[in-house]
């Protein structure tokens, strides 16, 4: 005789048994629908291969939808950006090159015009007015004399400064 224990394991794996049994009729009793309209017993990859592919479920064909659209969303934004920077590019080179004229122009009138200050007025080492004391500050060790805007630098050129004025 079967003692209660071994009694119990036998019935647990009898009804384990017949549960997996039935779960895979069930599986062969599934049957997946094809994009043409077909019915097909078996399941998983390739079930519909001949007949273009499995039928997507409402759920599944709404989320690629939105994936599709979030996609040409991004793909739109994408190029947006893209011609905003390449006009701003382009702004600024047109800027630029008409500062470039701009300062070409102003360096080309600098250059035709005349010096600000003539010849006869030089003040400095071999200036006229080294040997003129109107309007000196000092007189140099060497006889000039220095009209310079201060005293520091006075007669550089000439040896020092022999006497303030």
């Amino acid at each position: 005789m079967l003692s209660a224990r071994k009694w119990l394991y036998a019935a647990g794996f009898a009804l384990a048994t017949s549960s997996l049994w039935a779960a895979s009729a069930n599986a062969q009793a599934a049957t997946t629908i094809c994009k043409d309209g077909t019915k097909s017993t078996a399941s998983g990859r390739g079930a519909c291969s001949g007949h273009g592919g499995v039928k997507v479920p409402e759920k599944k064909a709404t989320k690629a939808a939105k994936t599709e659209t979030k996609a040409d969303a991004k793909v739109a934004k994408t190029e947006t950006k893209a011609v905003a920077k390449v006009a701003k590019t382009e702004t600024k080179a047109a800027t630029k090159s008409a500062k470039t004229a701009t300062k070409a122009a102003k360096s080309e009138a600098k250059e035709t015009k005349a010096p600000a200050t003539p010849a006869a007025t030089k003040v400095g080492p071999g200036a006229a007015d080294d040997d003129n004391p109107a309007g000196a500050i000092a007189k140099c060790k060497d006889g000039k004399y220095s009209h310079a805007k201060s005293r520091r630098g006075a007669c550089g050129h000439h040896g020092g400064v022999a006497s303030w004025l």
